[in-house]
Protein backbone atom coordinates (compact mmCIF):
# COMPACT_ATOMS: atom_id res chain seq x y z
CA UNK A 1 0.00 0.00 0.00
CA UNK A 2 1.24 3.59 -0.86
CA UNK A 3 2.54 5.63 2.07
CA UNK A 4 0.72 8.68 0.82
CA UNK A 5 -2.18 6.20 0.96
CA UNK A 6 -1.85 4.99 4.21
CA UNK A 7 -1.31 8.23 5.79
CA UNK A 8 -4.82 9.78 4.26
CA UNK A 9 -6.92 6.35 6.03
CA UNK A 10 -5.14 7.14 8.89
CA UNK A 11 -6.71 11.24 9.08
CA UNK A 12 -9.72 9.86 8.25
CA UNK A 13 -10.08 7.40 10.45
CA UNK A 14 -9.03 10.40 13.37
CA UNK A 15 -11.69 12.91 11.75
CA UNK A 16 -14.16 10.32 11.71
CA UNK A 17 -13.86 8.96 15.10
CA UNK A 18 -13.85 12.44 16.48
CA UNK A 19 -17.02 13.52 14.72
CA UNK A 20 -18.48 9.90 15.78
CA UNK A 21 -17.90 10.92 19.12
CA UNK A 22 -19.19 14.67 19.23
CA UNK A 23 -22.57 12.76 17.92
CA UNK A 24 -22.47 9.61 20.27
CA UNK A 25 -20.29 10.61 23.05
CA UNK A 26 -18.16 7.74 22.76
CA UNK A 27 -14.20 7.79 22.93
CA UNK A 28 -13.47 4.30 21.45
CA UNK A 29 -13.27 4.71 17.95
CA UNK A 30 -10.73 7.65 18.99
CA UNK A 31 -8.26 5.42 21.08
CA UNK A 32 -8.48 3.15 17.94
CA UNK A 33 -7.53 5.88 15.32
CA UNK A 34 -4.70 7.09 17.89
CA UNK A 35 -3.19 3.20 18.20
CA UNK A 36 -3.16 2.92 14.20
CA UNK A 37 -1.45 6.75 14.29
CA UNK A 38 1.21 5.25 17.17
CA UNK A 39 2.21 1.83 14.92
CA UNK A 40 2.46 3.88 11.99
CA UNK A 41 4.73 6.74 13.64
CA UNK A 42 6.78 3.87 14.95
CA UNK A 43 7.30 2.57 11.64
CA UNK A 44 8.78 6.47 10.54
CA UNK A 45 10.88 6.48 13.70
CA UNK A 46 12.55 3.46 11.91
CA UNK A 47 12.65 4.99 8.57
CA UNK A 48 14.07 7.93 10.18
CA UNK A 49 16.67 6.06 11.81
CA UNK A 50 15.63 7.39 15.54
CA UNK A 51 15.01 4.12 16.43
CA UNK A 52 15.95 0.48 16.05
CA UNK A 53 13.97 -2.61 16.18
CA UNK A 54 13.97 -4.59 19.22
CA UNK A 55 16.08 -7.63 20.29
CA UNK A 56 15.06 -10.31 21.77
CA UNK A 57 16.50 -14.12 22.40
CA UNK A 58 13.28 -16.22 21.69
CA UNK A 59 16.08 -18.72 19.85
CA UNK A 60 14.17 -17.72 16.83
CA UNK A 61 16.16 -15.95 13.90
CA UNK A 62 13.00 -13.25 13.29
CA UNK A 63 13.83 -11.05 11.05
CA UNK A 64 13.46 -7.27 11.43
CA UNK A 65 13.35 -5.38 7.69
CA UNK A 66 11.11 -2.65 6.29
CA UNK A 67 9.56 -5.31 4.29
CA UNK A 68 8.13 -6.89 7.10
CA UNK A 69 7.55 -3.83 8.66
CA UNK A 70 5.52 -2.47 6.37
CA UNK A 71 3.58 -5.45 5.69
CA UNK A 72 3.05 -5.69 9.25
CA UNK A 73 1.70 -2.35 9.54
CA UNK A 74 -0.69 -2.68 6.61
CA UNK A 75 -2.03 -5.64 8.57
CA UNK A 76 -2.64 -3.21 11.54
CA UNK A 77 -4.25 -0.70 9.74
CA UNK A 78 -6.56 -3.18 7.87
CA UNK A 79 -7.29 -4.62 11.04
CA UNK A 80 -7.68 -2.08 13.39
CA UNK A 81 -10.25 -0.01 10.18
CA UNK A 82 -12.46 -3.32 10.50
CA UNK A 83 -12.69 -3.26 14.07
CA UNK A 84 -13.01 0.49 14.42
CA UNK A 85 -16.03 1.04 11.70
CA UNK A 86 -17.72 -2.36 12.60
CA UNK A 87 -17.94 -0.77 16.21
CA UNK A 88 -19.53 2.68 15.15
CA UNK A 89 -21.38 0.52 12.64
CA UNK A 90 -23.21 -1.71 15.53
CA UNK A 91 -23.08 1.20 18.31
CA UNK A 92 -25.72 1.52 20.18
CA UNK A 93 -26.07 4.09 22.96
CA UNK A 94 -26.67 2.09 25.83
CA UNK A 95 -29.92 2.36 27.52
CA UNK A 96 -29.56 4.10 31.06
CA UNK A 97 -31.80 1.67 33.14
CA UNK A 98 -34.40 3.41 35.77
CA UNK A 99 -32.64 2.51 39.10
CA UNK A 100 -29.02 3.52 38.19
CA UNK A 101 -27.85 6.76 39.00
CA UNK A 102 -24.48 8.86 40.25
CA UNK A 103 -26.26 9.18 43.54
CA UNK A 104 -27.07 5.83 43.64
CA UNK A 105 -23.48 4.73 43.30
CA UNK A 106 -22.61 7.29 45.72
CA UNK A 107 -24.76 5.83 48.40
CA UNK A 108 -23.51 2.69 47.44
CA UNK A 109 -19.78 3.39 47.90
CA UNK A 110 -20.46 5.45 51.17
CA UNK A 111 -22.30 2.24 53.08
CA UNK A 112 -19.37 -0.12 51.83
CA UNK A 113 -16.58 2.25 52.42
CA UNK A 114 -15.36 0.31 55.34
CA UNK A 115 -15.02 -3.25 53.19
CA UNK A 116 -13.20 -0.70 50.56
CA UNK A 117 -10.79 0.33 52.98
CA UNK A 118 -10.01 -3.14 54.26
CA UNK A 119 -9.70 -4.15 50.89
CA UNK A 120 -7.17 -1.66 49.93
CA UNK A 121 -5.21 -2.18 52.90
CA UNK A 122 -5.00 -6.08 52.48
CA UNK A 123 -3.57 -4.88 48.45
CA UNK A 124 -1.84 -2.27 49.60
CA UNK A 125 0.27 -4.78 52.03
CA UNK A 126 0.69 -6.66 48.85
CA UNK A 127 2.00 -4.05 47.14
CA UNK A 128 4.98 -3.23 49.71
CA UNK A 129 5.56 -6.97 50.78
CA UNK A 130 5.69 -8.12 47.27
CA UNK A 131 7.89 -5.27 45.77
CA UNK A 132 10.94 -6.93 45.18
CA UNK A 133 9.63 -10.64 44.12
CA UNK A 134 10.10 -12.08 41.00
CA UNK A 135 7.52 -12.53 38.01
CA UNK A 136 5.50 -14.92 39.42
CA UNK A 137 1.28 -14.84 40.05
CA UNK A 138 1.73 -13.95 43.22
CA UNK A 139 3.77 -11.02 42.30
CA UNK A 140 0.50 -10.14 39.97
CA UNK A 141 -1.26 -9.43 43.28
CA UNK A 142 -0.09 -6.27 42.99
CA UNK A 143 -2.58 -5.73 40.31
CA UNK A 144 -5.51 -5.84 42.29
CA UNK A 145 -4.96 -2.72 44.27
CA UNK A 146 -6.16 -0.95 41.17
CA UNK A 147 -9.88 -1.35 41.83
CA UNK A 148 -9.66 -0.48 45.26
CA UNK A 149 -7.86 2.91 44.35
CA UNK A 150 -10.46 3.96 41.94
CA UNK A 151 -13.48 2.47 44.44
CA UNK A 152 -11.18 4.96 46.65
CA UNK A 153 -11.12 8.02 44.63
CA UNK A 154 -14.72 8.13 43.78
CA UNK A 155 -15.36 7.45 47.67
CA UNK A 156 -13.10 11.23 48.00
CA UNK A 157 -14.84 12.34 45.37
CA UNK A 158 -18.15 11.51 46.90
CA UNK A 159 -17.34 12.87 50.51
CA UNK A 160 -19.25 16.08 51.50
CA UNK A 161 -16.91 19.26 51.15
CA UNK A 162 -17.98 19.98 54.62
CA UNK A 163 -15.82 17.60 55.88
CA UNK A 164 -12.49 19.37 55.11
CA UNK A 165 -9.95 17.26 57.28
CA UNK A 166 -11.20 14.02 55.98
CA UNK A 167 -10.74 14.65 52.57
CA UNK A 168 -7.37 16.21 53.31
CA UNK A 169 -6.52 12.87 54.81
CA UNK A 170 -8.27 11.00 51.95
CA UNK A 171 -6.54 12.79 49.25
CA UNK A 172 -3.05 12.90 51.06
CA UNK A 173 -3.58 8.99 51.67
CA UNK A 174 -4.76 8.61 48.01
CA UNK A 175 -1.35 10.14 46.59
CA UNK A 176 0.84 7.96 49.10
CA UNK A 177 -0.64 4.75 47.45
CA UNK A 178 -1.05 5.87 44.24
CA UNK A 179 2.35 7.20 44.17
CA UNK A 180 3.38 3.47 45.48
CA UNK A 181 1.93 1.57 42.71
CA UNK A 182 3.85 3.94 40.04
CA UNK A 183 6.61 1.26 39.47
CA UNK A 184 9.14 0.66 37.03
CA UNK A 185 9.16 -3.18 36.75
CA UNK A 186 4.96 -3.18 36.77
CA UNK A 187 4.17 -0.08 34.43
CA UNK A 188 0.76 -1.14 33.56
CA UNK A 189 -0.39 -0.92 37.11
CA UNK A 190 -0.94 3.07 37.09
CA UNK A 191 -2.69 2.81 34.33
CA UNK A 192 -5.29 0.39 35.77
CA UNK A 193 -6.53 3.38 37.47
CA UNK A 194 -5.45 6.51 35.39
CA UNK A 195 -7.36 5.86 33.19
CA UNK A 196 -11.01 5.40 34.30
CA UNK A 197 -10.20 7.81 36.82
CA UNK A 198 -9.91 10.49 34.53
CA UNK A 199 -12.66 9.09 32.12
CA UNK A 200 -14.77 9.00 35.80
CA UNK A 201 -13.48 12.90 36.62
CA UNK A 202 -14.47 14.01 33.24
CA UNK A 203 -17.15 12.45 32.52
CA UNK A 204 -19.68 15.75 32.89
CA UNK A 205 -17.38 17.66 30.88
CA UNK A 206 -18.53 19.27 27.40
CA UNK A 207 -17.02 17.30 24.61
CA UNK A 208 -15.23 19.47 22.80
CA UNK A 209 -13.82 20.29 26.25
CA UNK A 210 -12.98 16.65 26.72
CA UNK A 211 -11.02 16.10 23.42
CA UNK A 212 -8.56 18.76 24.84
CA UNK A 213 -8.39 17.13 28.32
CA UNK A 214 -8.06 13.90 25.89
CA UNK A 215 -5.37 14.92 24.13
CA UNK A 216 -3.26 16.02 27.22
CA UNK A 217 -4.49 13.32 29.39
CA UNK A 218 -2.48 10.89 26.76
CA UNK A 219 0.81 12.79 26.59
CA UNK A 220 0.69 12.85 30.12
CA UNK A 221 0.06 9.25 30.19
CA UNK A 222 2.68 8.49 27.41
CA UNK A 223 5.59 10.58 29.46
CA UNK A 224 4.63 9.01 32.80
CA UNK A 225 4.79 5.74 31.06
CA UNK A 226 7.99 6.33 29.23
CA UNK A 227 9.88 7.99 32.77
CA UNK A 228 9.18 4.25 34.60
CA UNK A 229 11.00 3.23 31.59
CA UNK A 230 13.57 5.48 31.75
CA UNK A 231 13.95 4.62 35.11
CA UNK A 232 14.19 0.77 34.88
CA UNK A 233 16.82 0.60 32.42
CA UNK A 234 18.72 3.56 33.60
CA UNK A 235 21.63 3.31 35.82
CA UNK A 236 21.74 3.97 40.00
CA UNK A 237 23.27 7.26 38.79
CA UNK A 238 20.57 8.01 36.23
CA UNK A 239 17.77 7.06 39.11
CA UNK A 240 19.26 11.08 40.69
CA UNK A 241 18.10 12.45 37.52
CA UNK A 242 15.72 15.41 38.40
CA UNK A 243 12.03 16.11 37.47
CA UNK A 244 13.28 18.22 34.32
CA UNK A 245 16.15 16.01 33.43
CA UNK A 246 13.76 13.07 33.75
CA UNK A 247 11.34 14.76 31.87
CA UNK A 248 13.56 15.38 28.87
CA UNK A 249 14.46 11.87 28.69
CA UNK A 250 10.67 10.61 28.88
CA UNK A 251 10.11 12.58 26.01
CA UNK A 252 13.28 11.46 23.92
CA UNK A 253 11.89 8.33 24.61
CA UNK A 254 8.64 9.01 23.31
CA UNK A 255 10.25 10.50 20.14
CA UNK A 256 12.07 7.09 20.04
CA UNK A 257 8.50 5.20 20.14
CA UNK A 258 10.28 2.50 22.02
CA UNK A 259 7.15 2.27 24.22
CA UNK A 260 5.03 1.57 21.56
CA UNK A 261 6.49 -1.23 19.67
CA UNK A 262 3.25 -3.06 18.75
CA UNK A 263 4.91 -3.27 15.00
CA UNK A 264 8.12 -5.45 16.43
CA UNK A 265 5.72 -7.62 18.43
CA UNK A 266 3.58 -8.72 15.49
CA UNK A 267 6.35 -8.83 13.17
CA UNK A 268 7.60 -11.94 15.56
CA UNK A 269 4.24 -13.24 15.66
CA UNK A 270 4.07 -12.77 11.67
CA UNK A 271 6.96 -15.38 11.15
CA UNK A 272 6.14 -17.82 14.23
CA UNK A 273 2.79 -18.55 12.61
CA UNK A 274 2.06 -21.04 11.01
CA UNK A 275 6.20 -21.83 10.39
CA UNK A 276 6.58 -22.29 13.97
CA UNK A 277 3.35 -23.07 15.92
CA UNK A 278 -0.25 -23.90 14.35
CA UNK A 279 -2.83 -21.38 14.39
CA UNK A 280 -4.71 -21.61 17.43
CA UNK A 281 -7.58 -19.09 16.99
CA UNK A 282 -7.69 -17.44 20.36
CA UNK A 283 -8.04 -20.42 22.19
CA UNK A 284 -5.13 -19.63 24.25
CA UNK A 285 -8.02 -17.33 26.00
CA UNK A 286 -9.25 -20.87 27.18
CA UNK A 287 -5.89 -21.50 29.61
CA UNK A 288 -7.18 -19.30 32.03
CA UNK A 289 -9.99 -21.98 32.67
CA UNK A 290 -7.70 -25.28 31.50
CA UNK A 291 -4.61 -24.41 33.28
CA UNK A 292 -5.38 -22.49 36.26
CA UNK A 293 -1.70 -24.23 38.12
CA UNK A 294 0.62 -21.16 39.16
CA UNK A 295 4.12 -21.70 37.62
CA UNK A 296 6.19 -21.44 40.28
CA UNK A 297 4.13 -24.91 41.47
Amino acid sequence: MDKDLIYVVLIINLVLSVLFYLQKRCEVPIFIALFNIMVQYRVLSLELGISNFVSFNYQIDFIFNFEIAYKVAELILLGSSVMMYTFMYFYKKPIKSAGDSNEHLQVFLLQRKTIIFIGLGIFTFFQIILHDVGNSYGYLTKLGNSSFILLFLMIYLFTKISNTQIKVVYLGSFLVIAFITYSPELRFQFLGWMVPAGYFITRNVKPMNKLWLMAAGVFAILVIFSAARVLRYSSAEARSLSLDELYEESVDRMEESDDVNFIDGFMMMYQVYPKYLDYNYGFDHLNILLRPIPRNL
